[in-house]
């Protein structure tokens, strides 16, 4: 072998190693970007099944009588593993969903102690809500994306008309009155109530319409129970990020890590091959609600089930359980890319610019049946169009490579 030969072959070879870590780097990029999206689609539905499943109410003893006590309340804590910037078991996510220990407290804390759902039933056509997603100043918004035509429907504790969102369902009202407007429910509720008084079907109805209002917050009746799957801010995004986190470690401590960067900042995050994903910053960012005819062509254009797939018959139905409730679930995810390999900083190129193209999942079709209705999950096109949305503007991983993974899927709830 000549000198020449041998100088091709020292300049050869780092470029051969060179041009094949970057192949590596870019095929993860765009393979493994996928599966952190995916697993945050997964993610996210199990969310919405953990808290429409509602574990935290009552049952019942061996003598029939209601035990306070919740079947299940939290789950175990995702930890940091060992470092020596950490201290032993140190949680990361925390499993406790919920404020309270028995039915009562969590629900009163889910739906009476926050303004969430007492605004949240207030909502109109096209209304926007935005409430505390527990992610520093990031918010979950609610927005009535569409809903049935309902201009002076008359409320049938006030006689006046309304178009909030609550007047839609006649006992979603009345969940309403025995929340937020016990006074009046009371009222209504002791009318005395005559046979021979010429007012006696009036003044029946009205005792009627307040006892069962009464009644439905006294047995911890929810929207869930009335076919719109309404999520608490912080509970339901609480368990979006438990949730994300033990998907995205594998269920392994050792992935689950807090190290100083480069800039000296400190990060906490769940390393999944090559990327840092900062779970603790991710959140629910939007709740679109579609309240749907399940004759709607717009029903079939968000999930692909249409009437057939989600009831058996169509006879007798009434009017209010003609409707299906389609949300939206928009998700955000701060991360960075990090690299499998030491070029892995050569390619911040390939991350800021091409990883946003990686996110168009495989269209997926799930449907469950169970006491609570019927369910259905599809994945949409995901997309990052709010500027808002990126994940560097925040201190605690304040980095140029810093970007939001973004997605959407639909959950689907009849009554």
């Amino acid at each position: 072998m000549t000198v020449k030969s041998v100088f091709k072959v020292l300049f050869a070879v780092p470029v051969i190693i060179t041009l094949g870590t970057l192949v590596i780097e870019m095929y993860n990029v765009n393979i493994v970007g996928m599966q952190v999206k995916q697993n945050a689609t997964m993610a996210a539905k199990q969310a919405a099944e953990l808290y429409t499943q509602e574990t935290y109410k009552s049952s019942e003893n061996e003598d029939g009588e209601d035990e306070y006590k919740a079947f299940s309340t939290a789950m175990p804590d995702i930890v940091y593993g060992k470092s020596n910037l950490t201290t032993d078991n140190e949680t990361y996510i925390s499993g406790s969903f919920y404020v309270g220990n028995d039915t009562q407290d969590i629900w009163s804390a889910l739906h009476v102690d926050t303004s969430d759902l007492h605004e949240f039933l207030k909502m109109t056509q096209g209304s926007t809500l935005g409430v505390s997603s527990g992610a520093g100043d990031k918010i979950t918004k609610y927005n009535i994306k569409e809903m049935p035509d309902i201009s002076g429907k008359i409320d049938e504790f006030t006689g006046s008309g309304t178009n909030e969102l609550r007047v839609l369902f006649k006992r979603m009202n009345r969940l309403y009155y025995g929340l937020f407007e016990r006074d009046l429910a009371e009222s209504l509720a002791s009318t005395t109530v005559k046979y021979k008084d010429p007012n006696f079907a009036y003044n029946s109805e009205k005792k009627r319409i307040g006892q069962s209002a009464i009644n439905m917050a006294d047995e911890f009746y929810t929207p869930v129970n009335l076919g719109v799957p309404f999520f608490q801010g912080e509970t339901f995004n609480q368990m979006f990020r438990w949730n994300l986190a033990k998907l995205l470690s594998s269920g392994n401590d050792n992935n689950v890590r807090r190290e100083i960067g480069e800039d000296g900042q400190v990060r906490n995050f769940v390393y999944y091959n090559g990327f840092q994903c900062y779970v603790d910053r991710a959140y629910i960012s939007d709740l679109d609600y579609y309240i749907l005819d399940k004759d709607s062509p717009m029903l079939q254009y968000l999930t692909g089930l249409n009437s057939s797939n989600i009831h058996r018959s169509t006879n007798n139905v009434s009017d209010e359980n003609k409707y299906v409730t389609v949300v939206g679930i928009k998700y955000v995810i701060p991360m960075n890319y990090v690299g499998v390999t030491r070029i892995a900083k050569l390619i911040s190129y390939f991350w800021q610019n091409g990883v946003q193209k990686t996110v168009d999942g495989n269209e997926f079709i799930r449907t469950q049946t169970n006491s609570r209705g019927e369910f259905a999950y599809s994945e949409s096109e995901l997309k990052n169009n709010d500027s808002n949305d990126r994940g560097d503007d925040d201190s605690t991983i304040n980095s140029k490579g810093v970007l939001p993974a973004t997605g959407e899927l639909y959950y689907v709830l009849t009554r």
